[in-house]
């Protein structure tokens, strides 16, 4: 299993084989658990450029086409980017602006929306020659038995993020009797049916280093 687990990982490494030693393990404590229940599915197309969300202090935001920050073209720690971008960067650059105008000027409406990130490229607003980002998406929920419900969504979710709606959808199917509230398990299935990069949570998306300017909505 272990082995197995490192192949899936991508092969030798320190951290593949860390990362793939304590999933095997999991596995191998898991695999005698009992599933009972039915099985069944859930599948949806939701247009995310248009969602009210409730935030922390009892305001309602709305979401807005997509967009990449500045911090996107700096990429990450083990892979970064070209030029003068750098993470965390939440100020626009003149130079870049008159660059990224020659596509196409985003609009104020995007800029507001998507603020503290400074908008690098208005994908939500390039349609040519075809859209540059999806904004309608696929969102399904697999069932499996009472014990395990699996999310399948189209992005790439920060460990706290994942945590969170994990956590929010567990707290509402046990709720509604529908996982069983001792042993349910609640999965994320990443980059199913679709891709839209990346998700953060609120506090990540402030700081804008790269998931966060790389988050669409």
């Amino acid at each position: 299993q272990a082995e197995l687990a490192w192949r899936l990982y991508g092969g030798d490494g320190p951290t593949r084989r860390r990362v793939g030693g304590a999933a095997a393990a999991r596995a191998s404590a898991d695999r005698a658990a009992l599933v009972d229940g039915p099985i069944r599915a859930v599948h949806a197309f939701r247009d995310m450029s248009d969602i009210k969300v409730k935030l922390a202090d009892g305001t309602i935001a709305t979401t807005c086409k997509p967009s990449m920050g500045y911090s996107f073209a700096a990429g990450t720690t083990d892979g970064p980017g070209a030029f003068d971008f750098v993470q965390s960067e939440t100020t626009s650059n003149p130079f870049w602006e008159f660059i990224r105008n020659f596509l196409h000027k985003p609009s104020q409406e995007l800029r507001d929306c998507h603020a503290p990130k400074p908008v690098l490229l208005p994908t939500g607003e390039l349609e040519h020659p075809y859209p540059w980002d999806p904004t309608v998406l696929p969102l399904q929920i697999l069932q499996i038995g009472r014990q395990l419900t699996i999310i399948s969504v189209p992005s790439e979710f920060t460990t706290m993020s994942g945590r969170r709606m994990r956590g929010a959808i567990r707290e509402i199917l046990v709720a509604g009797g529908v996982l069983d509230g001792a042993d349910g398990m609640v999965v994320i299935a990443g980059l199913a049916n679709d891709y839209s990069s990346y998700v953060t949570t609120f506090e990540e998306y402030q700081v804008q280093r790269y998931e966060g300017a790389s988050t669409l909505f």
